[in-house]
């Protein structure tokens, strides 16, 4: 799962309104040897596309610093090659592809049904990139 730089995420504003959601974040390591694959596709430098991760990790790492209400932000880094950009909740995900050229949050995604066999799919596999994360603190 990613954000989007640098913008806003409605995600992680409902983290400290009255609703108190609970968000978990997985971001690929910038130090993770895929940033190698990622850069070059986005037509990016090295540099620029770590920078741009460890700036949406200090802005993550604010929100949960700043958050006073009752809802949870988890961060991970995980060390895969990232496959798909995936917004869920209990009852629909979008999920986005990381095309050459494109970043995700600007690229096609598909709106899944939390009743459907690909939103299991999706979900799972989330999962089992969050248990190999290793946590942001």
């Amino acid at each position: 799962m990613t954000i989007p730089r640098a913008k806003a995420s409605p995600a992680t504003d409902r983290i400290g309104d009255k609703h108190g959601a609970s968000v978990r974040i997985a971001l690929v390591d910038p130090a993770s040897p895929f940033v190698d694959v990622r850069f070059p596709e986005l037509h990016e430098t090295k540099d620029s596309y770590v920078a741009g991760i460890e700036s949406n990790i200090e802005r993550l790492k604010n929100i949960l610093r700043e958050n006073t209400g009752p809802g949870t932000l988890k961060i991970k880094l995980y060390n895969a090659a990232p496959g798909i950009c995936l917004y869920a909740t209990e009852d629909v995900a979008l999920v986005g592809m990381f095309l050459a050229k494109t970043d995700a949050v600007n690229a096609p995604c598909y709106e899944l049904s939390a009743k459907t066999e690909l939103y299991r799919i999706y979900i799972e596999h989330f999962e089992r990139v969050w248990q190999n994360a290793k946590p942001v603190t």
